[in-house]
């Protein structure tokens, strides 16, 4: 499998393959196009916390050109282990997610969110997510698409 991350020496010294190993295959084949890149944050060779960014492959047609377009990537897949939360561990990957995808190119980005999720909802506003794309209904579940300029 070929994966696009930024630093593959911090991939050869994590446990690397027990953690790609749960990818789905949609994800897999998405890594292999070039359209989804994975990040880890380490911290003392350990996976802290993960994000996503879902590009649109050249040539290729978006499944939804609202939040996902030759300009705008969509984020998602944000974790990090609970005993890492609130210690400013996410927000530095999500900088450098963010200059990444800058340098990739990439104008915007957007990302879904459970409207009922206050703590979230507050987050990202106050990362500059306050551009409202949409509403949408996955898996029973209501979410609201944001953007933003980055």
């Amino acid at each position: 499998m070929i994966i696009n991350m930024k630093d593959n020496y911090e991939i050869k010294i994590a446990d690397y393959d027990e953690a790609i190993k749960y990818v789905p295959k949609n994800i897999a084949d998405g890594i292999n196009y070039g359209a989804v890149i994975i990040y880890y944050g380490y911290l003392n060779g350990e996976i802290i916390s993960e994000g996503r960014a879902y590009l649109k492959p050249k040539g290729m047609a978006s499944p939804d050109e609202d939040t996902l377009n030759d300009e705008t990537a969509c984020l998602s897949s944000f974790k990090t282990k609970e005993k890492y939360q609130n210690q400013g561990y996410f927000s530095r990957l999500y900088k450098f997610i963010i200059e990444d995808l800058k340098n990739r190119g990439i104008k915007y980005v957007s990302l879904g969110i459970d409207p009922n999720n206050e703590r979230n909802m507050n987050m990202y506003s106050n990362w500059g997510f306050n551009e409202y794309i949409k509403s949408t209904v996955e898996d029973s579940e209501n979410i609201d698409w944001y953007k933003k300029k980055i």
